[in-house]
């Protein structure tokens, strides 16, 4: 089996499939079967967060080294504004509760997040934000 198909396809999928015990046997890998969660920018991340994933997201922010993930890759706080689109205040609050480095900035591209929340009719997470 190639993992590696498609620009990690399978690894991405199962990130925004919230399939939480594949997405940990794809990264126990090692060899030249080890998956890059760096392929398109952190798209699993993303797609992760924006799937509401709470599970996955937490497994992927546990990454060390190499393979740490940029909360900020894909036009800043793009993962951070899927899950407020998404309405899924769990991701939210994970990604919020982040510190240093990875700090989400709620504020960027002129309350993005905040926007994205209220067009969608999410309340729970327009007040999550508006707690902040």
């Amino acid at each position: 089996m190639d993992v590696h198909a498609r620009d990690e396809a399978a690894f991405r999928g199962a990130c925004m499939g919230g399939h939480v015990e594949v997405v940990r046997l794809l990264l126990s890998l090692e060899g030249d079967r080890r998956v890059d969660v760096h392929v398109d920018y952190m798209a699993a991340f993303h797609e992760a967060c924006s799937g509401g994933h709470v599970e996955v997201v937490q497994l992927l922010l546990s990454l060390e080294g190499d393979r740490r993930v940029d909360v900020h890759a894909v036009d800043g706080d793009a993962a951070f504004c899927g899950a407020c689109r998404g309405g899924h205040v769990e991701v939210v609050r994970l990604l919020v509760s982040l510190q240093g480095d990875r700090r989400v900035d709620v504020h960027a591209r002129d309350e993005a997040a905040f926007r994205d929340a209220c067009m969608g009719g999410h309340v729970d997470v327009v007040l999550l934000l508006l707690s902040l």
